[in-house]
C-alpha cells in the first residue's frame, strides 16, 4: 500500500488528478482501516479545487479517524476556501479544543477572521500564533499584510484620502552597504502583476500600494501614468468580478488594471464592497503619486514584452510626476546574462531576470536569488545617482 500511495502523490504532484483518482478508487476498500489513503483522496478534491467534494471527504475521513489532525486542518481550510464561514468557525473551535494552541488552527482561524473582515481579531491571533511560534517568518508577514489591510480599511472607513498618516513616509536610515532585506523598501512596483509583491513579502516587506497586486500591460499603464491615474476609484470606470475562490477582483476599465482585494464575497455583499473599495483605490492613487511626486522610491516595472520605447515612454511619463528612476525588468538573454542591470538613460535602468513565472505559479518559481542580486545592484546605481545628485545641488547652493 505504501507503494501505491507514493505513486497516488506523484500523480498528484504532476498535477494528473485524473489518474490520481483512479487509482485511489481502486483501493477504497481499504479506507475505513488505511487513515494515509484516505487522507490522499481527500486530499485531490482539494487540489482539483472541488471544495465541497473535499469537505464531504475530509468529513468521512474523520468519522473513521476522530481527531484526526490532518483532516481537521483539510476541513477547515475547504470549507473556508468554499465560502462557508460559519461552518468552517465552528470546526475550527472545536478543534482548537482538542489540540488547543496548535499552529495550523490558530492560523486558520487568524484568516478566516481576515476574510471576513475582522482585521483587529485576525491581528490578535496572529499575534498569539507569533507569541508561540516565534520562529515561523511567514506568521510575521501575515501579521504584517493584516495590519497593512487594518489601516488601510481604517481609512478607507473614515473616506479621508488626505488623511494619510504622517508616517507612511518614515526617514530612510543612511546605508553604507546594500542588503536586500533593508532596501526592499525603497522599491515600488508598477507591475505587471504580484510577482514583485510577492518577493516583498519573501523579504519581510508588506506595503500598501495601488499596483502592488495588480495586473497591468505596458501600453495600458504608459496611459495611466500620463494621466495621473484620472479617475481610478470612480464608479463609472469599476468592475468588480470574483476570482475562483471567491476573492473580489476589481478592474479599472480605462488602464485595465486587474488587482487582488483579499475580500471574499462570502463576507461582503457587493454594493458594501464596491463602495469600500472604490475608496480604498483613491486613498492608495493618492499614496502613489506622492511617492512618485516625492522620488524617494525607486520604481519597478517586469515585462517580457516591453519594446524599448514603451519603457522610454513609461519613464518619460514618471519624469512628468515627479523626480524618479524606473527600472524595467526583462527576461536575460546572450547579451543581458541574468542579474545585469544596465542604464538605458539616466533615469531608466534596465534589469535582466533568469525566469519570469506563469501568472498561476508565482510563488512557486519566484526566482529570488535572481531578484535579490537584480534589486541590490539596480538600488546601488540608483543610490549612487541620487548622492551625486544630492551633492551636486548642495555644491551649487554652498557656491552661490
Amino acid at each position: 500500500m505504501n507503494e501505491r500511495l507514493g505513486t497516488i502523490r506523484e500523480l498528484m504532484r504532476a498535477g494528473d488528478l485524473e489518474a490520481a483518482e483512479r487509482l485511489a478508487v481502486r483501493h477504497l476498500p481499504s479506507l475505513p482501516e488505511d487513515a494515509d489513503l484516505a487522507v490522499v483522496y481527500a486530499r485531490i478534491p482539494e487540489q482539483a479545487g472541488r471544495f465541497a467534494e473535499a469537505v464531504a471527504r475530509w468529513r468521512n475521513v474523520l468519522k473513521h479517524f476522530p481527531g484526526h489532525r490532518a483532516a481537521l486542518v483539510g476541513l477547515n481550510y475547504c470549507l473556508i476556501a468554499d465560502g462557508r464561514y460559519a461552518e468552517a468557525r465552528t470546526q475550527i473551535e472545536a478543534a482548537l479544543r482538542e489540540h488547543p494552541g496548535d499552529e495550523s488552527l490558530l492560523r486558520q482561524s487568524a484568516d478566516l477572521a481576515g476574510r471576513q473582515g475582522d482585521w483587529p481579531r485576525a491581528i490578535e491571533l496572529y499575534r498569539q500564533v507569533l507569541r508561540q511560534y516565534p520562529q515561523n517568518p511567514s506568521v510575521r508577514l501575515e501579521l504584517r499584510h493584516a495590519e497593512a489591510q487594518r489601516q488601510l480599511t481604517a481609512l478607507a472607513a473614515a473616506d479621508a484620502p488626505d488623511a494619510w498618516p504622517a508616517d507612511c513616509h518614515p526617514p530612510r536610515p543612511a546605508r553604507l552597504r546594500a542588503d536586500v532585506r533593508d532596501i526592499i523598501v525603497d522599491f515600488e512596483s508598477l507591475g505587471d502583476n504580484c510577482e514583485f509583491g510577492f518577493l516583498q513579502r519573501h523579504f519581510g516587506h508588506e506595503p500598501l500600494g495601488l499596483l502592488r497586486w495588480a495586473g497591468t500591460e505596458p501600453a495600458p499603464i504608459i496611459a495611466a501614468v500620463r494621466s495621473q491615474f484620472a479617475g481610478v476609484g470612480e464608479r463609472e470606470h469599476v468592475t468588480i468580478e470574483l476570482w475562483p475562490d471567491g476573492e473580489y477582483k476589481i478592474s479599472d476599465d480605462r488602464y485595465g488594471m486587474v488587482s487582488h482585494t483579499f475580500i471574499y464575497e462570502a463576507a461582503f455583499p457587493r454594493e458594501t464592497f464596491l463602495d469600500h473599495q472604490m475608496r480604498r483605490m483613491r486613498i492608495l492613487k493618492k499614496k502613489l503619486l506622492q511617492e512618485m511626486t516625492r522620488g524617494e522610491r525607486l520604481f519597478v516595472y517586469k515585462s517580457p514584452t516591453m519594446t524599448l520605447e514603451q519603457a522610454q515612454a513609461l519613464c518619460v511619463a514618471c519624469r512628468q510626476v515627479g523626480p524618479l528612476t524606473l527600472l524595467v525588468v526583462r527576461l536575460c538573454d546572450q547579451s543581458h546574462p541574468a542579474g545585469t542591470v544596465e542604464r538605458a538613460a539616466p533615469d531608466l535602468l534596465f534589469g535582466y531576470l533568469d525566469h519570469i513565472p506563469p501568472v498561476d505559479d508565482i510563488t512557486g518559481s519566484l526566482s529570488i536569488a535572481c531578484w535579490e542580486t537584480l534589486c541590490i545592484r539596480a538600488w546601488a546605481l540608483w543610490k549612487g545617482d541620487r548622492s551625486g545628485r544630492h551633492g551636486a545641488a548642495s555644491k551649487n547652493r554652498n557656491m552661490r
